[in-house]
């Protein structure tokens, strides 16, 4: 080792930044589009009804209007997708060799062997829970105060704030001005707030549902405190979302992926299958408490509220335990023990790589570069420990 010296200074810290940066860039493309659909929704409604005025209301017209704009905005984005067609054609044969029983099997037993899993569950029901909320209740309480025009126009901002605030949490962590665990933390705080506040403040009924007409019917108008309140608590709601839709991927990511492939796609499988349940928990419970309580609201959007308020405390307990009892949330430790696969030290294969690469380095010329594991940290010679880079991914420099 006379030509070259590589120190070994700690696993997965930056990986665990730089996926959390993946995520929300992902997830600011993702949530715009929700804020376009449904600013695109509510112009070409506009546009429809004040076509209609005076005029008999053709249904199927303005069906069809929507069919063509948005069935074509679909085939041009799939013909945007077939464009990368050799990195389509190179995940289909990854997938063709993958066994599709034992995937599956993977994705439904993972909680069952591994308990980082069965602990994130309560994460991922949870948050389906509150997008069912947000989705199927939400909407009736703003046609209610504010009128139908403006579910369009709340459902946009909650996307918007959704989009900024999935890249903004990817790059305080990637910053390492915030970590996972913190984020995830002040998500479950500001949708308790949210979620309470819809649910107790008494908000008037300006428009009232009519059977004959099946339409909303102004009583009264709106004031602007309303407004204000509706579009203030729906983005809270979303700087909770988007902290639990982007950051709880990366941790899967973060926890199953540098494993083994199989069990990081079982893990990622995991995240839809747990939402789609908390969906229809809150579907099926809204359901119930319209049928049993038709006529009291309020009542029921108190108890909606109690629910999913003691289901995001399951949230934080749960995640609290996970972070300080079992594998931290923010990214592995050097010599941090791996619990939950028998003892073994997380950084025994790393380190293995490493050797395997300062054995290889010591024949290389001078400045040649290395390819090394995503995230560790190297130690170039001569600068010692406090000199170490810190290297999210790619190579190091081998100097004489």
């Amino acid at each position: 080792m006379s030509s070259s010296s590589l120190t070994y200074q700690g696993p997965l810290k930056s990986a665990a930044r730089l996926t959390s940066h993946y995520n929300g860039v992902f997830f600011l493309i993702f949530q715009f589009a929700g804020t376009a659909g449904l600013v695109m929704a509510t112009v070409l409604m506009k546009y429809v009804s004040s076509e209609e005025q005076g005029h008999a209301s053709d249904p199927d017209k303005w069906k069809l209007k929507f069919f063509g704009i948005y069935g074509g905005i679909a085939a041009f984005s799939l013909f945007l997708f077939a464009c990368v067609r050799e990195n389509v054609h190179k995940l289909s044969v990854s997938m063709h060799n993958m066994p599709v029983a034992l995937t599956a099997k993977q994705t439904f037993l993972l909680f069952r062997k591994d308990k980082r899993m069965a602990m994130l569950i309560p994460l991922l029901f949870v948050n389906g829970w509150v997008l069912g909320f947000f989705t199927g209740d939400v909407g009736v309480f703003v046609s209610r105060t504010l009128g139908d025009e403006w579910v369009g126009a709340v459902g946009a901002a909650f996307y918007a704030t959704n989009s900024a605030a999935s890249w903004l949490y990817g790059f305080l962590i990637f910053k390492n001005c915030a970590g996972r665990f913190s984020v995830l933390l002040f998500a479950s705080v500001v949708q308790i707030i949210a979620l309470l506040s819809l649910c107790l403040i008494a908000f008037p009924e300006n428009f009232r549902w009519e059977d004959a007409s099946s339409s909303w019917e102004e009583v009264r108008k709106p004031e602007t405190w309303e407004f204000v309140t509706f579009f203030g608590l729906v983005a809270l709601l979303a700087l909770g979302d988007s902290a639990y839709e982007s950051q709880e991927v990366a941790v899967l990511q973060n926890f199953f992926q540098t494993e083994n492939e199989q069990k990081g796609l079982a893990a990622v499988a995991n995240v839809k299958v747990w939402q789609s349940l908390g969906f229809a928990m809150q579907f099926a419970l809204s359901l119930s408490l319209q049928l049993g309580m038709p006529g009291d609201l309020d009542l029921r959007r108190l108890i909606l509220g109690c629910v999913l308020t003691a289901g995001l405390v399951w949230v934080t307990f749960s995640l609290s335990c996970l972070h300080w009892r079992v594998a931290s949330l923010d990214g592995r430790r050097e010599g941090e023990t791996n619990h939950h696969s028998g003892g073994d030290r997380v950084s025994s294969d790393e380190r293995e790589t490493l050797q395997a690469s300062q054995d290889s380095a010591v024949t290389r010329p001078p400045d040649e570069t290395v390819p090394i594991t995503a995230g560790s940290k190297r130690d170039v010679k001569g600068k010692g420990a406090s000199g170490a880079e810190e290297l999210e991914q790619g190579e190091i420099v081998v100097q004489p």
